[in-house]
């Protein structure tokens, strides 16, 4: 299609660049993006970010309000929402 590849900002602000993995959220329609040890949740009813915090729950300064993944680690390659309503989170040869 004309006008892509697009940056990634151009559609969805405040997401940084390189992002390690997105994905749709089964449960709620929200897209979240991941990156590094943050993710950031854009609802479907917005093309904007409602939040990003730390994907283990703790408090950091740009992303005031956690909820945790528990046992996720950083730097993710692949999430993926499956049939049996649960999230797996894959990084190297193993998932979560």
């Amino acid at each position: 299609d004309d006008g892509f590849p697009k940056l990634i900002s151009q559609d969805w602000p405040k997401v940084p660049e390189y992002i390690d993995a997105v994905f749709r959220w089964h449960l709620t329609g929200d897209t979240i993006f991941f990156k590094d040890d943050l993710y950031y949740r854009f609802s479907s009813a917005f093309k904007e970010a409602d939040y990003c915090s730390a994907i283990d729950g703790s408090w950091r300064a740009a992303c005031p309000f956690p909820m945790a993944w528990g046992g996720i680690p950083e730097n993710i390659n692949a999430v993926l929402g499956w049939s049996d309503n649960r999230t797996y989170f894959f990084k190297s040869t193993e998932f979560y």
